[in-house]
């Protein structure tokens, strides 16, 4: 059985280290959806979860649009269960 966590973030530097820090080892991968950070997002996560996956928008479609392209992605993947984390 295979577990993907899905989290879409937006300029959520302050929050996202905390936010996959509960996650990781909690599931068999995590997925990042970035809809177009504008902020250093992206480089904290490359920096401290280098293992993590993560898909870099080059708008922001929303969460739910978002949420939607990571459930397919992690499905495409081979996920048995999607577990979406906002």
């Amino acid at each position: 059985m295979k577990i993907i966590a899905v989290v879409v973030t937006h300029n959520h530097a302050e929050s996202i280290l905390e936010c996959l820090s509960s996650v990781s080892g909690q599931v068999d991968m995590i997925l990042v959806i970035d809809s177009a950070s504008s902020d250093n997002t992206v480089s904290l996560i490359k920096s401290h979860f280098p293992h993590i996956t993560l898909d870099l928008s080059k708008q922001n479609f929303g969460y739910a649009k978002s949420n939607n392209l990571g459930i397919e992605k992690a499905l495409k993947i081979g996920a048995d269960y999607v577990f979406i984390l906002n």
